[in-house]
């Protein structure tokens, strides 16, 4: 017997709202859970991939200026060759003979000299006119690499204390060969370790960030603040060994032993070279917005479960509430009005003619008014302009066959807000298909609304300057162009555009590029004083002005404004002539007619900010007057 009761007893707990709310609930709950963990493996991945992408930009650089340099290094290191064979070169004497042989090639920043060596090591021609220093090189590995071996190519050294200034050094050499074949000689020119310092210094790679380029066989050549004790020193043991030259470039973490810092590192070998160039970013640095948005992430789910829990037992209750209520509905209509009663939403009973012949205890908390305080014209007298009629339309559409009818209505508070109530219509027909009574639940959706509002907004903003985006720019336009036409009033464009911004980007990289867009986006803000006046960006780095009532004079003064604005802020920008980020602005205005295309003031703009550019940039340009504008000029 106790089983059997206990089996009844579970089986009506499947059947209750309960059982279902709490399922629902937990599935919702464990789906979210879910979802948020999917989005943040995600975040995370996306973070790694955007970190090696922007390290692998590092390396491609540094490896492109280092190849070229290396590879017009050896050009000029056969062109000595090249200059022994040539017998022209073989009477000249003195400085003659050097400019024939090497040709300036020595002056190059960083690099010593270049020194040709014959079959003993004894230097034979020197960049250095009456350079007097060490004589025999016999003993350096780069002359005894291609003394032994014909087929060396082009031999680089590892680090050597130049005998001369004993500062570091790499050698770079080739064999020179007799006419037979036999070993000649060498030819060596020698590059300051101090170039690639250079060329790493003003790499931007985070606090803990480095950059380190050593020779395939482990040998340190250069990296970001060196310990100088470190340089000509074997690291093949450390991680990128593990992974090179298995494969020539990739990616990988690991701690270093020095600072105990994890990084992730991005290497490659530098062409066909014995060069390998490593960048290494912080894993704390990359992960560090990611574990941001993690935390702010974690909390708002938890947030949302207890809000969903909390849910979960008010719908129960609500549950449970309107079935009971469903209960006493069927058995009287006193039930019926209770539940009614009871109810969030304002319930209307009316007959065909309109008029109110019930309405639930929500209409007062909800409306404000009580029903006797509104009479027999109910809400018409209380709706916005812009509603004004819609109830006794809904009562209309009602009478000539919709089932049902869903109204929006703006509706003025005693208390001064508006509210916006939705108004949802239905009759009630007896056994012959004749309405009886009409059936209106008010509710109130003033917060969905504004909600629906929002997202709109958004819909027509751009998401990183917060300024109109294209489609709005072309709307909003349109308006002002009609609005201009109708008053007889001018209309001003402005186009404005970011000068050099493509070096910009290529130098700083785009996650700076949209910092610049969003300080001149900041500019033209700030510079536009009148609730009429509009700003969009156009596309790119472009931005537009739209200046509803305001001429050349107007239009020019609210330009510079801008520019200088935007200069002010000194943002540095080396490939701009000016070294700062400024803007170029063309500007128009126009008196249009109707007939006029709006389109017009778009090329016309257009073509003063080519105008501005071929002058020079940094600076506004004013479009020459329409026709339209030169004749009224002319009759003026």
């Amino acid at each position: 017997m106790e089983f059997t009761r206990l089996m009844f007893t579970r089986l009506a707990f499947a059947r209750s709202p309960m059982f279902w709310i709490g399922l629902l609930g937990g599935l919702a709950a464990g789906g979210l859970v879910i979802l948020c963990g999917l989005i943040l493996w995600e975040g995370r991945r996306d973070a790694k991939n955007q970190s090696d992408r922007a390290a692998s930009n590092v390396v491609a650089v540094v490896e492109q200026d280092i190849a070229r340099s290396i590879e017009n290094f050896d050009l000029s290191l056969l062109g000595v060759i090249r200059g022994l064979g040539e017998p022209e070169v073989t009477p000249l004497t003195g400085r003659a003979r050097s400019m024939a042989l090497f040709d300036n090639a020595a002056t190059a920043p960083y690099i010593n000299a270049i020194v040709v060596l014959d079959e003993t090591g004894k230097v034979a021609e020197d960049s250095r006119q009456g350079f007097s220093g060490a004589n025999d090189f016999s003993d350096r590995n780069y002359f005894k690499v291609h003394k032994d071996n014909p087929n060396a190519g082009m031999y680089m050294s590892p680090p050597l204390k130049s005998r001369v200034n004993d500062g570091w050094i790499i050698a770079l050499s080739r064999r020179i060969s007799n006419p037979d074949g036999s070993f000649g000689g060498v030819v060596v020119g020698t590059l300051q370790l101090g170039y690639f310092q250079a060329l790493f210094e003003h790499l931007l790679l985070g606090k803990d960030g480095t950059i380190t380029l050593v020779q395939s066989d482990g040998t340190l050549v250069a990296r970001k603040a060196p310990e100088w004790s470190d340089i000509g020193r074997n690291f093949s043991n450390i991680g990128l060994f593990k992974h090179f030259p298995a494969a020539r470039a990739g990616n990988f973490e690991a701690v270093t032993t020095i600072d105990g810092i994890a990084r992730r590192y991005t290497y490659s070998q530098i062409k066909q070279l014995p060069l390998v160039v490593s960048v290494g970013i912080s894993v704390d640095e990359i992960y560090a917005p990611w574990r941001q948005k993690a935390l702010t992430i974690g909390i708002a789910l938890a947030c949302l479960l207890l809000a969903t829990l909390a849910l979960a037992i008010v719908l129960s209750h609500e549950l449970i509430r309107r079935k009971r209520a469903d209960t006493l509905l069927r058995e009287s209509e006193t039930r019926y009005r209770h539940l009614a009663d009871n109810s969030s939403d304002a319930i209307i009973l009316r007959d065909p003619q309109g008029r109110r012949k019930y309405a639930s205890s929500a209409f007062f908390p909800m409306l404000g008014r009580t029903p006797e305080e509104m009479g027999a014209e109910g809400l018409e007298p209380y709706l916005h302009p812009d509603s004004l009629g819609t109830p006794p339309k809904t009562l209309q559409r009602l009478l000539t066959g919709e089932q049902r009818v869903v109204a929006l209505l703006q509706y003025a508070h005693p208390d001064g807000h508006w509210m916006w109530l939705e108004a949802i219509s239905s009759g009630i027909f007896d056994e012959h298909g004749n309405m009886t009574e009409i059936v209106t639940n008010l509710r109130d959706v003033t917060r969905r609304k504004a909600a629906e509002d929002k997202l709109a907004a958004a819909a027509i903003t751009d998401g990183m300057t917060g300024l109109g985006n294209r489609r709005a720019f072309d709307d909003r336009l349109e308006q002002e162009w009609q609005r201009a036409v109708r008053a007889q009033s001018s209309l001003a464009l402005l186009m404005i555009d970011v000068d050099y911004f493509k070096a910009y980007n290529d130098t700083f990289g785009h996650l700076q590029g949209d910092g610049a867009l969003t300080l001149v986006s900041a500019c033209i803000s700030e510079n536009l004083r009148r609730a009429a006046d509009f700003a969009a960006r156009y596309g790119g780095e472009e931005f537009v002005v739209i200046l509803p009532d305001t001429d050349d004079v107007g239009a020019s003064h609210v330009a510079e404004n801008i520019r200088n604005a935007v200069v002010e802020r000194t943002l540095v920008h080396p490939a701009s002539p000016a070294t700062v980020l400024t803007v170029s602005i063309g500007l128009t205005s126009r008196r249009p007619a109707q007939g006029d295309e709006v389109s017009s003031l778009i090329r016309l703009a257009d073509a003063a900010l080519y105008q501005a550019k071929q002058n020079g940039r940094n600076q506004t340009a004013l479009s020459p007057p329409a026709p339209q504008n030169r004749l009224a000029a002319a009759n003026s």
